[in-house]
């Protein structure tokens, strides 16, 4: 048991020391910290792609999740949480903290605008990528999105 632990410890650190690799272009990659308030013991991560379909949705909008993690362990007085999302049309990686995480995928094409330094919106959600309704107004609502969902637990 004691050498398992070591193993992954060691596969852990290995991975913190490789190169980073650059985005192919059907894949989007976003880097950010996410604050921590005092208290916070964990946190769960989501990935998904949301959309509008307002003849099936009406007010809510379709969810279908891409990635989402186990509890991430916080250590005590962290002040923020590192997080790098690398998404292309096969899959998702996500790596929080240390943690390095596998889901499913999604193409964003060039109608999609994406957020370089995603901020959370008025739900709490980072929001990614979004795709507007009208392409000549991209600041407008958008008709899908790909949003990062961080669940703070105590």
């Amino acid at each position: 048991m004691k050498a398992l632990r070591i193993l992954i410890w060691a596969l852990l650190l290995a991975m913190m020391f490789l190169p980073a690799r650059t985005a192919d272009p059907d894949e989007s990659k976003w880097d950010f910290s996410y604050p921590l308030n005092e208290g916070v013991k964990s946190v769960v991560v989501t990935l998904s792609y949301r959309w509008w379909n307002p003849k099936v949705d009406g007010d809510l909008p379709s969810k279908k999740v891409l990635l989402m993690t186990t509890k991430v362990e916080i250590k005590p007085g962290q002040a923020s949480l590192p997080i790098q999302v690398l998404l292309n049309g096969g899959k998702s990686v996500m790596v929080v903290g240390t943690q390095l995480f596998r889901g499913k995928g999604f193409l964003l094409d060039a109608a999609y605008c994406r957020e370089a330094s995603p901020k959370p919106n008025a739900d709490g959600f980072y929001v990614l990528a979004r795709k507007p309704t009208d392409p000549k107004d991209p600041s407008g609502d958008p008709s899908a999105w790909i949003e990062l969902g961080i669940d703070p637990q105590p």
